[in-house]
């Protein structure tokens, strides 16, 4: 069962992670949220420092600390991730016995050796379970679980590497679309077999963390954009937009408390166009894609999920209330650097919603218990009415209190704009 501090969270903070991507100075230190000098939250993302773990425990705050079970180098210190010179039968195995690489090896990233962990692995496993239980006992709250986005197939047994745990006699009566991102086609990483047995590694993860402390949270990174490495006109990474609807499965929400949706609507032009190399903020994937992302499907209830758009260095304020607002529609968790447009909403609460999303015409609203958000992802203008329960509000993007005659409030909305209003 979630905690209070997560069903509450409506914004968050990595530190020391760089959210303007190519950019470290874009990391905020550790120290700023130490000294005081960053806004109340819920919970942060942050190592499991003693210094950080106090001194967000005495301001009743969560901490969720950085781990992945996905993949390990050649050169990995150990004992976790393992040292794949050392063990490298961990390794998921194609047909040909080769050692499969994970979708960062061959990046920039200094990872070519990087071989995805085999979930179904006895000793991955324990391996796993041990690193988790070692992180638990620092006092934290609960982990950041990335690159949870699934496996390729390994056929370590087969071969006679490794053992495996589970067959596919333990997953023939489970349906589809209850395993795989994507039950109706075959993708990467999409294993059904292997996200199952992932699936009883968290679960194992998580009744040895609870025996240490009651309560402790999983989440997890599960998303993954397909994405080339460019070679021309600049060396660099290029996502781009899949042609299928990727959602993460129950089998995995089954023991996770929350998922991250990544590169949530935006990402800077660099990381779009192979002959760009400018930090400016640009939109990707239709609308309705990423509403539909933050719908959690029916019996997920108390579940949450984190947005992590990445804004560019342009300061595009009308960009960030129309991503923000969005976000708000599915009552997710917000992420993202305090030195973008975006940063101005890291410690805004609007308090718990009051009932699902609504539509007005091409406009979408949603009513919190102090405030309101509004959508209008149309090319034209739309006229709405909100109903805020409040005879005055904040317009956070005019910076005025506004008058609210019967507590209502008519207003026109720019086409592919977002609006917020905190109730007074």
């Amino acid at each position: 069962m979630s905690q209070p501090w997560l069903e509450l969270a409506e914004s968050t903070h990595c530190f020391g992670f760089p959210y303007e991507i190519g950019r470290q100075e874009g990391s905020t230190p550790v120290e700023t949220f130490v000294n005081g000098d960053f806004p109340p939250l819920r919970f942060i993302r942050a190592a499991p420092q003693p210094a950080v773990i106090e001194t967000a425990h005495r301001r009743g705050i969560a901490v969720v600390s950085y781990q992945t079970f996905y993949g390990a180098k050649l050169d990995s210190p150990g004992p976790w991730p393992p040292s794949l010179a050392e063990r490298p039968e961990l390794a998921i195995f194609d047909r040909r016995g080769v050692r499969q690489r994970t979708i960062f090896a061959d990046g920039a990233y200094g990872l070519e050796d990087q071989c995805e962990l085999c979930p179904n692995c006895p000793e991955v496993v324990e391996g796993a379970v041990a690193a988790a239980v070692e992180m638990a006992a620092t006092g934290i709250d609960g982990l950041f679980l990335d690159c949870a986005f699934g496996y390729n197939p390994c056929h370590g047994e087969a071969l006679r590497v490794h053992d495996h745990l589970y067959s596919e006699k333990d997953i023939a009566g489970i349906p589809a679309r209850e395993l795989k991102f994507t039950p109706d086609i075959d993708t990467p990483n999409d294993d059904a077999l292997g996200l199952y047995a992932f699936a009883q590694l968290l679960r194992r993860v998580r009744q040895a963390v609870e025996a240490i402390k009651p309560g402790f949270v999983l989440i997890a990174n599960t998303c993954c954009w397909p994405f080339r490495y460019s070679r021309a006109p600049l060396r660099k990474t290029v996502l781009f937009a899949p042609s299928w609807r990727r959602r993460t499965p129950r089998v995995l929400w089954a023991t996770l408390d929350g998922e991250m949706v990544e590169s949530f609507m935006v990402l800077p032009r660099k990381l779009l166009d192979p002959a760009s190399d400018e930090l400016t903020t640009q939109r990707w994937q239709p609308w309705d894609e990423w509403r539909a992302s933050i719908t959690l499907p029916a019996g997920l209830a108390g579940k949450r999920q984190i947005v992590l758009p990445y804004f560019g260095t342009d300061g595009d304020r009308d960009m960030a209330f129309f991503v923000y607002a969005t976000a708000k529609l599915g009552d997710a968790i917000w992420e993202t650097s305090r030195r973008t447009a975006g940063g101005e909403f890291i410690g805004l609460e609007l308090g718990r919603p009051l009932a699902p999303p609504e539509t007005q015409g091409a406009a979408w609203l949603r009513r919190f218990d102090r405030g309101a958000v509004a959508v209008n992802p149309a090319e034209q203008v739309a006229e709405v009415e909100v109903n805020l329960a409040a005879p005055e509000a904040m317009d956070l993007y005019a910076k005025e209190i506004v008058s609210l005659p019967g507590e209502r409030l008519r207003v026109s909305l720019p086409a592919r704009s977002g609006k917020i209003w905190q109730a007074l």
